[in-house]
């Protein structure tokens, strides 16, 4: 019995931590800096001064989830494949969800990619 409690609680939790916890993670724009987050774990703040270039990406070509490619200093913190969203930085900074190695470049994905612009272009 206390084997089937303990089982059933681990799943549990890993339905909130895998399954639902995207779901209610949000990106947002405060004071000057850019929050995205990915899942309840993973978070990166860029302050709007580092952005040298926001572009929309019809397709992202990268796995789905946490990637860091350190070869070409590029996070990639995604859900989906569609409505992306690339960050070319001015200069690098650090992620803590990747080991706190340094990015110049961050790709994610956003539900209405016209509105984060818009949105984006207001702050700065």
């Amino acid at each position: 019995m206390l084997f089937e409690v303990v089982i059933g609680s681990l799943l549990a939790v890993c339905v909130l931590v895998i399954g639902i916890s995207p779901l209610v993670a949000k990106h947002e724009i405060v004071d000057g800096r850019i929050i995205i987050r990915q899942a309840w774990h993973s978070r990166v703040t860029v302050p709007l001064s580092l952005v040298k270039r926001v572009q929309v990406l019809e397709r992202i070509d990268k796995k789905e989830g946490v990637v860091l490619d350190a070869f070409n200093r590029t996070l990639v913190l995604t859900d989906s494949k569609v409505n992306g969203v690339r960050l070319d930085l001015n200069r690098e900074i650090r992620a803590p969800c990747a080991f706190w190695k340094k990015v110049n470049v961050v790709i994610f994905d956003v539900v209405d990619p016209t509105r984060f612009m818009d949105e984006v272009e207001a702050a700065l």
